[in-house]
């Protein structure tokens, strides 16, 4: 009886070494898409949300309401305004009525600054389309 032909342990250990590298290629990129879909980071821009966050301060957004749940009073959002990024905090819902008497409106959120002297928000501005937030502060 013939022994079985062997693979070279030189062979072995490189089929290991690829296979290895193919599935960390592979969670990289399954991690790298999940990120990119229900994350996203920010930058603070202003002195509007201080003390609680400030100018230059890198933030972690949630994307995707399922995920993170619905919005709620005191969710911090960012959102698009003018082609800028706004961080802001949640005051007031779709049909309810804010601190200054303002309605929102359905698919609005009434925003505000936590640094009220200094901030521009839904006290200037109005309430914010529903469809204009990016995702909520989580870190």
């Amino acid at each position: 009886m013939q022994p079985a032909p062997t693979e070279q342990p030189d062979q072995t250990a490189k089929q290991r070494r690829w296979l290895r590298q193919a599935v960390a290629l592979f969670v990289f990129l399954i991690i790298a898409f999940l990120y990119h879909s229900f994350f996203t980071l920010s930058v603070v821009r202003g002195k509007s949300m201080e003390p609680t966050f400030h100018d230059g301060q890198v933030i972690l957004v949630g994307k995707g309401g399922l995920l993170f749940g619905p919005l709620k009073h005191g969710d911090v959002v960012v959102f698009t305004r003018d082609g800028q990024l706004l961080v802001k905090r949640v005051v007031a819902l779709p049909y309810e009525t804010a601190p200054d008497g303002t309605r929102v409106p359905a698919n609005h959120l009434y925003v505000v600054g936590d640094n009220l002297e200094v901030s521009e928000d839904s006290r200037t501005f109005g309430p914010i389309p529903l469809n204009s937030v990016i995702g909520k502060v989580l870190y």
